[in-house]
């Protein structure tokens, strides 16, 4: 992961202390993400491909993104330009703590509509796991979040699954 580990110390040159502070929480994010995958020799990546997990992401990708950019209309701004982040993406705050439990949810409703509920069990424990290691954990599924409570930004969460399902793809 020594591409994962370049792209954080170039970031880190532009940013402030806070946003380091950020950056260490999404690198301990990403290493849960790639523990998570890799628990005993890679039995949860196993599990996932066998119950088919690639073709029910493939099934609902659209309504995937449908849900995603209904909820988090910002995001459209990371895809149509993804070499031009905005810090303000990657914050740990509130707002991006809102948006990413609104994503969690876009993923495991969707996935909870194949054949087998093993991918999105997967896949949810995955995001899980990924969270757990924030400093707010415990409002991930709060309704309401006061002002001290945050999570992983969405971008960092979704640059950590797909960083990790790069690896597990190739």
């Amino acid at each position: 992961m020594a591409c994962v580990e370049d792209f954080f110390t170039k970031l880190e040159r532009c940013t402030n202390e806070q946003e380091q502070r950020d950056l260490n929480i999404s690198r301990k994010a990403i290493d849960a993400g790639i523990d998570f995958i890799c628990y005993k020799g890679g039995d949860r990546i196993a599990l996932f491909i066998g119950e088919d997990g690639e073709e029910c992401i493939k099934s609902q990708k659209d309504n995937i993104n449908t849900c995603i950019e209904e909820k988090v209309p910002d995001i459209e701004e990371g895809k149509s330009n993804p070499l031009g982040i905005n810090i303000r993406l990657l914050s740990i705050n509130e707002e991006n703590c809102k948006k990413m439990n609104d994503m969690h949810q876009c993923v495991v409703k969707y996935t909870e509509k194949c054949n087998d509920p093993t991918p999105s069990n997967i896949l949810d424990s995955l995001i899980t796991q990924v969270l757990k290691v924030t400093p707010c954990w415990q409002t991930s599924s709060a309704p309401t979040l006061s002002s001290t409570q945050y999570l992983l930004s969405p971008m960092l969460t979704l640059l950590a699954a797909a960083l990790t399902a790069a690896n597990i793809l190739l």
